[in-house]
């Protein structure tokens, strides 16, 4: 499926901001916020593929609807982001969004709005997995239970209602949550720079906000190569990343180390296998394409079809469609990816065959 990334940016932001003071940003005319959003999801109604993949027409479009006659009032930038927001988290497609505009992104990012730490999720509770800035009181392990006298539970909740991800993937929306939660809570919960924080030991803490300079950038977290461990009669392959160029960064080469894998485990005959993407935000694709070689016997597809929508099959026209070929109408579904001179990602459509063992 072609990404489809949506930016809405409202240009002509010139803005100063002290360390201390909330942005100060422009209100936008209701009437027209109404307008272009109902463009918006007319249009990609009609260009996404997936676009009723989750949801059915009739209530989707009542959702939608909903969402936009509440918009009665002028509205700042970031206020029409957490309107629409949720309108694209319930879309299932990690790979189609909308987002502040880079001025705007950059001027919150300098403020001082985000809570002091990190949070991973275990079993319905919330314990702060990373601590940041100087004097910071809490320590890894604490368990929150309130951020500004809010459950932390609600305020998960909320988030993950906001937070795109392809199909019903939940552990995409939680590790989201863990590597970007201060962003995530400033752009949707509120934008402040204090915190009172309470734990389950009914400690109470005030913190000061920090800039989003001061928090790790997710590759920055994910940083370990892709590793077999076996233990216990059982092996675990671990691969961070199907990216070729994340892998180079650790001097690997993915099927030498997956054959290297596989042989190991073969020859200590070891009867179980977990391969663990957790992390994996994905990648080249004829990694995990060949990945899936390893557990066939005979000829398999692993991908069935891939289909656009009439109004994209329209649109791949010139050099576009001599590359990447034009979709063919079959079965009221237009088909694309088998006819195009550099579509070598779409054989994968075809019959793939098992790697010899």
């Amino acid at each position: 499926m072609p990404k489809l990334i949506l930016f809405i940016s409202f240009l002509g932001i010139s803005l100063s901001l002290s360390a201390q003071s909330l942005p100060d940003l422009p209100l936008q005319d209701p009437d027209t916020v109404r307008k272009e959003l109902k463009e918006l999801f007319v249009e990609l109604g009609k260009k996404h593929p997936g676009f009723y993949r989750y949801q059915d027409t009739i209530s989707f479009h009542g959702y939608i609807d909903s969402v936009i006659q509440t918009i009665e009032a002028p509205l700042t930038e970031l206020e029409i982001l957490r309107k629409a927001k949720p309108i694209f988290a319930k879309l299932g497609c990690v790979h189609t969004g909308i987002y502040l505009s880079e001025e705007t992104e950059t001027l919150f990012d300098k403020g001082p709005f985000c809570p002091p730490f990190l949070l991973h999720h275990q079993e319905g509770e919330f314990y702060v997995w990373k601590i940041m800035g100087e004097k910071n009181p809490l320590t890894p392990g604490d368990r929150i239970t309130h951020i500004n006298g809010q459950e932390i539970s609600s305020i998960y909740a909320h988030l993950l209602a906001n937070i795109p991800m392809d199909g019903y993937n939940i552990t995409g929306k939680y590790k989201t949550l863990q590597y970007r939660f201060p962003a995530w809570y400033r752009n949707f919960i509120e934008v402040t720079d204090r915190f009172t924080i309470q734990t389950a030991k009914g400690k109470t803490f005030e913190l000061k906000g920090l800039p989003m300079s001061a928090f790790p950038d997710y590759k920055d977290i994910i940083t370990d190569p892709m590793s077999l461990e076996i233990q216990d009669g059982s092996a675990t392959i671990t691969i961070p990343s199907f990216s070729n160029s994340y892998l180079r960064s650790h001097k690997q080469k993915f099927k030498k180390e997956i054959k290297a894998y596989f042989k190991e485990i073969e020859d200590k005959k070891i009867p179980t296998l977990l391969i663990d993407v957790r992390d994996n935000t994905g990648g080249t694709d004829s990694n995990p394409a060949w990945l899936t070689s390893f557990f066939f016997e005979e000829s398999y597809k692993y991908r069935d079809k891939i289909t656009v929508t009439e109004g994209i099959a329209m649109d791949i026209k010139g050099i576009n469609k001599w590359a990447y070929g034009k979709p063919q109408l079959s079965d009221n579904l237009w088909h694309w990816g088998l006819n195009g001179l550099y579509s070598k990602e779409f054989s994968y459509v075809q019959a793939q065959e098992p790697t010899e063992k």
